[in-house]
C-alpha cells in the first residue's frame, strides 16, 4: 500500500534544491536530498538520505485545483496556491520519514496544508514533525 502526502504551493515559490535542503538544515532536519534535484522538472524516484540511511520518495507536481476537486475540503486552506506537489511512499520507514520530512519543510516555508490522501486529513507543521519523530523512532528500533 502506498501513501501520499500533498503540498500546495504557489507555483513561484517553489525552491531549488539548495534552497530547500537550507531549510532542513536550519530545521536540523536530517534529510540529505539528491544533488541533482530539480523540484520543478523532476518527477518520479528521489533518491536521499535519511540520517544514515539511504532511501528516497517519489515525488510528481502537478496542478492544484485537480488536487483540490479530489479534497474540496482544503479549499478554504489552498489560498493562492496553483501548484501541488505529491510525495508517495510504500511501507518503508526510512521513506515514510524522508516523504514526511520533506513535505515538512515545505509546510513551514509556506504555511500550506497538507492532506493525507486516505482519509483526507489536514497536516500542520507540528503534525508532520511529531509524525517525522515517530518514523525516526520505528527506524531506531527496527
Amino acid at each position: 500500500m502506498s501513501v501520499e502526502i500533498h503540498v500546495l504551493i504557489e507555483r513561484n515559490h517553489l525552491p531549488g534544491r539548495s534552497s530547500w535542503q537550507s531549510a532542513l538544515d536550519h530545521l536540523e532536519l536530517p534529510l540529505l536530498l539528491d544533488s541533482d534535484l530539480a523540484v520543478a522538472d523532476d518527477s518520479g524516484f528521489v533518491p536521499c538520505h535519511f540520517r544514515d540511511r539511504t532511501t528516497g520518495f517519489e515525488l510528481n507536481m502537478g496542478d492544484a485545483e485537480t488536487l483540490l476537486q479530489e479534497y474540496p475540503a482544503l479549499r478554504s486552506a489552498a489560498a493562492a496556491s496553483d501548484c501541488a506537489l505529491s510525495f508517495r511512499f510504500a511501507g518503508d520507514l526510512a521513506e515514510c520519514a524522508s516523504s514526511l520530512t520533506a513535505a515538512a519543510r515545505l509546510q513551514g516555508r509556506d504555511a500550506t496544508q497538507s492532506p493525507r490522501s486516505a482519509e483526507d486529513l489536514v497536516y500542520t507543521l507540528e503534525d508532520l514533525l511529531r509524525e517525522i519523530q515517530n518514523c525516526s523512532a520505528a527506524l531506531d528500533s527496527a
